[in-house]
């Protein structure tokens, strides 16, 4: 039964991989509405803060590309 549970679970990584991935896209985004070129969404902290969690998103998804070159996706067993 394990196993199966694994093979099902394994899209859920690719899944998080690509949203992770598609995060680097608030930074320009907040770049263009800070420079307001596109209308703001909120105050300037609020867009500073989503074009950093871009950043951060986009780092994680680094890291998890990095560990499954090196491990596969559930990692080192």
């Amino acid at each position: 039964m394990r196993a199966s549970v694994l093979r099902r679970g394994r899209w859920t990584f690719w899944l998080i991989l690509v949203a992770f991935l598609l995060g680097l896209v608030r930074v320009p985004v907040a770049v263009l509405q800070l420079t307001r070129r596109l209308p703001s969404d909120g105050p300037t902290w609020y867009v500073v803060l989503q074009g950093s969690f871009g950043v951060v998103q986009f780092a994680i998804a680094l890291v998890m590309l990095a560990d499954y070159r090196r491990h596969g996706v559930w990692g080192a067993r």
